[in-house]
């Protein structure tokens, strides 16, 4: 187990919208499909937030992404309506003046999740957990116009924004 600050890589994981619902005090869940640029939906990614934080929960099936490392972090905004290049979802979630990335000085932002790593063919199946964010609670992420859920084209080097390059996926979290 690889430990990043607040938040942990457990193991290797993978946007119609979610509605997120309570399930017991400071805990919620949600569940919702990635949107590729193309439309399609390509694999699903789940949240489970208690008073402590939130586990990430990805699963794409082979064909999904290129090989590699892809940036995969929690956006502003729930909205994936700009499939060519998913900017609507806004920039990287921050709470606390904090920049981006887990090896800046002021880093991390309450979005910087670990890069998600495709394999051979495409397929990608992993688990994050993060104390920066939550679903409710001191940390909460989820806000009257949700979140977003991206995957990048590259993955991130934990210092610049601009690393991770293009957004080929995008899921909307939304509250209910």
């Amino acid at each position: 187990m690889v430990r990043f600050g607040r938040i942990v890589f457990l193991s290797l994981l993978t946007s119609a919208t979610a509605i997120v619902t309570a399930q017991a005090q400071d805990a919620a869940t949600a569940r919702c499909s990635f949107i590729a640029n193309s439309g399609d939906e390509i694999g699903t990614v789940s949240f489970s937030g208690g008073p402590n934080g939130l586990v990430a929960r990805v699963e794409l099936p082979a064909g999904a992404l290129e090989p590699g490392l892809h940036g995969f972090h929690m956006h502003q905004v729930a909205d994936c309506s700009d499939r060519a290049k998913f900017e609507t979802a806004k920039a990287h979630i921050k709470q606390d003046g904090q920049s981006h990335g887990f090896l800046s000085g002021e880093g991390p932002e309450a979005g910087d999740l670990p890069n998600l790593m495709a394999a051979p063919d495409g397929s990608a199946k992993a688990e994050f957990a993060t104390g920066l964010a939550s679903l409710s609670g001191e940390r909460n992420i989820l806000d009257e116009d949700g979140f977003a859920v991206v995957i990048h084209a590259r993955g991130d080097d934990y210092k610049d924004k601009n690393s991770a390059d293009a957004r080929v996926a995008c899921a909307e979290i939304k509250k209910q």
